[in-house]
């Protein structure tokens, strides 16, 4: 693991709000100084993510890793302590399933989607949209508490065993059957 690391995997929009996880690792700065932070995807926000970063002290620690593929993601998400998902909005936290297939507890906003995919003091914590202070404190506990990462960490785990691509499949055709059945 990174240790004290934190993780951003998806798209760089301004509703997904990556600028609470720089400025969240801002206020943990004197506690966690050398604490690595990831940001991995694409997107219009990066050239202004990466002046907050520098202007907020992070530059020389925070790395832009842009499109990475699918190995190289979970091996990002294996390796950091905590993966962070500020967005305002989510359609699902598939992220967060992904981060905890990883066994990376999740700090995200409590949202739509978000609040479907992360089970609140389990797998991860939920925050208010935008509430630079609440993700600080609960990445804080996060990096700071290695029992409880660990908890987490196996809790996470064993919820994105509950999701399969196959059994999803299976579970959606039966029910189209039973449906077009009662019909």
């Amino acid at each position: 693991r990174l240790g004290n690391g934190v993780i951003y995997v998806g798209r760089r929009e301004v509703y997904k709000k990556i600028d609470v996880m720089l400025r969240a690792m801002a206020k943990l700065s004197d506690r966690f100084p050398q604490a690595p932070i990831v940001v991995v995807g694409r997107g219009p926000a990066r050239p202004h993510l990466e002046a907050l970063a520098r202007d907020l002290g992070l530059g020389d620690r925070t790395h832009f890793a842009g499109f990475v593929d699918e190995a190289r993601r979970d091996a990002l998400l294996a390796e950091a302590r905590v993966c962070v998902c500020p967005s305002e909005k989510e359609g699902w936290g598939l992220t967060v399933i992904e981060s905890n297939a990883a066994g990376t507890p999740v700090v995200a906003t409590d949202a739509d989607g978000l609040r479907d995919s992360v089970r609140d003091g389990e797998t991860g914590y939920l925050v208010p949209s935008g509430d630079v202070d609440g993700f600080a404190r609960r990445i804080d506990e996060l990096l700071a508490d290695d029992g409880l990462s660990a908890s987490m960490a196996s809790a996470a785990l064993a919820w994105s065993k509950q999701f399969d691509w196959d059994k999803a499949g299976h579970d959606m055709a039966a029910a189209i059957e039973e449906t077009r059945s009662r019909a």
